[in-house]
């Protein structure tokens, strides 16, 4: 329950931003465009998580802002304590900064997809602007970090 709890909080709240062939996503062409798409499978330039997938499972425009909802599949053991994250919403420009081949155009939405992005929508979630692995790392701190005074997990 902790765990769930820690990934349903940290993945609604909104982050702050921190600082051509098919390597990485080109720039957007034209203001509402994008250069993700669902079914888009890519690799990740963090060396730390080779052989992890990000699988593009929707993009949508949220006020002038392109949000590319994502899975994470394949995380390797010592990068996090969970292999798995079922939804994750990103700016844009926060995968572009994460991504770094395009592995495959046809892949299909992790199956968990649907179910995380109908709780982000009805908590009106947030959206992460910090690249993939640093997303990681905070979900990792707040899985390990201890529960609040007088509360067990």
């Amino acid at each position: 329950m902790k765990i769930a709890f820690a990934v349903a909080a940290l993945a609604l709240m909104t982050c702050p931003a921190m600082a051509q062939d098919m390597v990485t996503p080109p720039a957007a062409e034209a203001p509402n465009t994008t250069a993700f798409a669902p079914g888009q499978v890519w690799t990740l330039k963090d060396p730390a998580f080779a052989g992890a997938r990000l699988i593009v499972d929707k993009v949508e425009m949220l006020g002038e802002q392109h949000i590319v909802h994502i899975s994470l599949t394949d995380v390797p053991p010592g990068v996090s304590q969970l292999s798995t994250f079922a939804h994750l919403p990103f700016s844009e420009d926060a995968v572009r900064q994460s991504v770094d081949a395009l592995a495959q155009l046809d892949g299909q939405p992790y199956p968990g997809f649907a179910a995380g992005y109908a709780q982000w929508q009805a908590a009106k979630g947030g959206v992460f602007t910090v690249p993939v692995p640093d997303v990681i790392g905070l979900l990792n701190a707040a899985l390990h970090a201890p529960p609040p005074d007088g509360q067990r997990g």
